[in-house]
């Protein structure tokens, strides 16, 4: 599944699928600012630019999309990632921005909250039970600080995103920088200088962990 112009629409392609499809199931299949999926449904959760989340299941013969939480917030200096915690939260992630002096986007904020899909609400997270969390352009991921003690607990790593669209206004964002939830604050890192400019840095997620 790719998000991609215009109106950062979705398409997918199935096993076997000579060409990609357009999802068009609902009249509100845009706008969308991330998305994941998870094995454990068999479903795609897509997440909308206004709080919104779509469930999206291509097991039949036509895809089905189903809302399951509402829009919240429609902010022009804010673009939003969902991640599913390991301990089983469903995580929506605002990246709020401004602009430098540049003329480019910086973060300024980041806001992280549960998605309470019982009561149709969010909840303000601000301790990530001992994980670091890692978004940017690409899949969002969680790791172990105590798998990787290098790490600090409640620090969110934000790198590049550069998916534009003017109608979406989603902006591109080029930096990377780190933020802890915990007391609203950016981290020192390291410097990542002129190499961030071409190909855009993305996260590797570690394929290894610690065992007792």
């Amino acid at each position: 599944m790719v998000i991609h112009h215009p109106q950062t629409q979705v398409s997918y392609a199935r096993v076997g699928d000579s060409k990609w499809t357009w999802l068009t199931a609902s009249k509100d299949c845009f706008a969308y600012h991330d998305c994941f999926y998870d094995d454990d449904h068999g479903l795609f959760y897509a997440f909308r630019r206004t709080g919104a989340i779509h469930t999206i299941d291509l097991r039949g013969p036509a895809p089905l999309v189903n809302s399951i939480f509402p829009a919240f917030e429609v902010s022009l200096d804010c673009t939003k990632y969902i991640v599913l915690a390991p301990w089983g939260d469903l995580l929506q992630i605002w990246r709020y921005f401004y602009i430098g002096d540049n003329q480019e986007p910086k973060t300024k904020e980041v806001r992280v909250f549960k998605s309470h899909i019982a009561k149709q609400d969010l909840v303000d997270v601000k301790d990530l039970q001992g994980h670091a969390l890692f978004i940017g352009y690409g899949s969002s991921f969680f790791v172990s600080v105590e798998d990787f003690p290098m790490l600090s607990p409640n620090c969110v790593f934000l790198a590049y995103d550069n998916c534009r669209c003017d109608l979406v206004k989603k902006p591109v964002i080029n930096e990377v920088v780190v933020y802890n939830i915990e007391n609203d604050s950016f981290v020192d890192a390291p410097s990542f200088g002129s190499w961030m400019d071409c190909p855009p840095p993305i996260w590797i997620r570690p394929s290894f962990s610690k065992h007792k």
